[in-house]
């Protein structure tokens, strides 16, 4: 006569339930193994959840380039911006790059994203550049500073 099974009270159905949530059983060399389920999110593994709702400025900030998806129609080959850099100031580029320890792609950028944030101040210094003694007064401004003739000052409202 076979053996009766064992009726389980409600702790040990609830950790056999927790078990089979958390644990698979696969056949290694014709033998049973339990080993861990892998991560699913919303029934896909991680990787792909991301490549399908991840935004472009989330992966950008990431650094998960290679999941960026280059065919939308703003981002088309025709779309891009294409610039040809001479050599010479590709090597300078690369070599203040290596000093910060970036790429230099990522140097490049973080140029623009200063450039687009501080927009408001290059917009007031061409206005001011358009007449010829502002123009001169700047430059001079400009040459003092590089030059070490000045005085360090704090704000008006400091």
């Amino acid at each position: 006569m076979a053996k009766q099974k064992k009726k389980l009270n409600a702790a040990q159905k609830t950790a056999k339930k927790q078990r089979q949530k958390e644990y698979m059983t696969i056949f290694v060399n014709g033998k049973q193994k339990s080993v861990r389920r892998p991560v699913k999110i919303d029934g896909m593994d991680p990787d792909e959840f991301i490549r399908r709702n991840a935004d472009p400025i989330w992966l950008h900030q990431n650094e998960m380039w290679e999941y960026m998806d280059h065919t939308d129609d703003n981002c088309g080959e025709s779309d891009m911006l294409k610039i040809n850099i001479p050599d010479k100031l590709t090597s300078r580029i690369n070599e203040l790059a290596k000093q910060v320890y970036q790429t230099p792609e990522q140097y490049i950028i973080e140029l623009i994203e200063e450039r687009v944030e501080h927009e408001s101040a290059y917009v007031e210094t061409a206005y001011l550049a358009k007449s010829d003694s502002n123009r001169k007064r700047l430059d001079k401004a400009v040459e003092d500073i590089k030059s070490g003739k000045f005085e360090p000052h704090g704000l008006i409202n400091d």
